[in-house]
């Protein structure tokens, strides 16, 4: 089994979006730390705490593209995770991009294997059970965005999807 390639999620949108929110989420907490000072710290170690977990979560996934599967591996200090997905499987890919991503020139792709199990559905209604829905309203699919079915914010995106 041969890699054809092989990266790791792009790091520097992560940093950036994670400050955008630092400062959005400040400036709304603001009237409340007028009142209670003893929270400002509390809120900064919560932040930074929060931030490294989320960074090193994000760094300890590598994707492999060989020439019969994906292959998503996760290897960090709670564990490891390896997830392949072969040709075969893969039913469709949905490419999404935000704002941000589209800056940065990256973005995700979330793999929808024969399975199914990528695929989930939202709409009103109540479940009777086996299938049946109750009420008004209508489902429609959508796509459920794991970290075993998709490589998150891979660099050069446009360049990867001649794969």
């Amino acid at each position: 089994m041969s890699v054809l390639w092989s990266d790791k999620p792009f790091l520097k949108k992560t940093v950036v979006k994670f400050v955008c929110t630092f400062i959005v989420a400040t400036i709304l907490l603001t009237f409340i730390f007028v009142y209670f000072p003893l929270l400002i710290p509390l809120w900064l170690a919560f932040s930074f705490i929060f931030f490294i977990f989320y960074y090193f979560n994000k760094r300890a996934f590598t994707y492999f593209i060989t020439d019969k599967s994906i292959r998503i591996e996760k290897s960090w200090i709670f564990g490891n995770y390896v997830r392949e997905i072969t040709f075969d499987q893969i039913r469709d890919v949905h490419v999404m991009q935000g704002t941000l991503a589209r800056y940065f020139n990256c973005g995700s792709l979330v793999f929808i294997t024969s399975t199914g199990l990528e695929v989930g559905y939202v709409g009103g209604g109540a479940a009777a059970g086996r299938g049946v829905i109750i009420g008004g309203g209508g489902v429609s699919p959508t796509v459920v965005k794991g970290r075993g079915n998709m490589f998150w914010d891979i660099p050069n995106l446009e360049k990867q999807e001649r794969y």
